[in-house]
């Protein structure tokens, strides 16, 4: 039975596969998780206030559209 796509936060809904051992010790679990923090903390540092306002962009409700007007056909009954 296959596993539904899991939603990615990027949005993405298809590329390379990224498969993580199912038997990793607790430690190994650990080193990654802290070095991608850390890799995490070095691109916010970098780019923070670019991704700021690119989420800030990407996630503003966007305007409405104003309505279309319809010139009434005098000719053209309403119903």
């Amino acid at each position: 039975m296959s596993q539904p796509p899991l939603r990615q936060p990027s949005g993405l809904q298809h590329g390379l596969p990224f498969l993580i051992a199912a038997d990793w010790t607790p430690e190994q679990a650990l080193a990654v998780f802290e070095l991608l923090n850390d890799l995490q903390d070095r691109i916010w540092d970098r780019y923070g206030l670019f991704i700021q306002a690119r989420l800030r962009r990407d996630r503003a409700p966007r305007a409405p559209r104003a309505p279309r007007v319809h010139k009434a056909d005098p000719d053209d009954p309403p119903f």
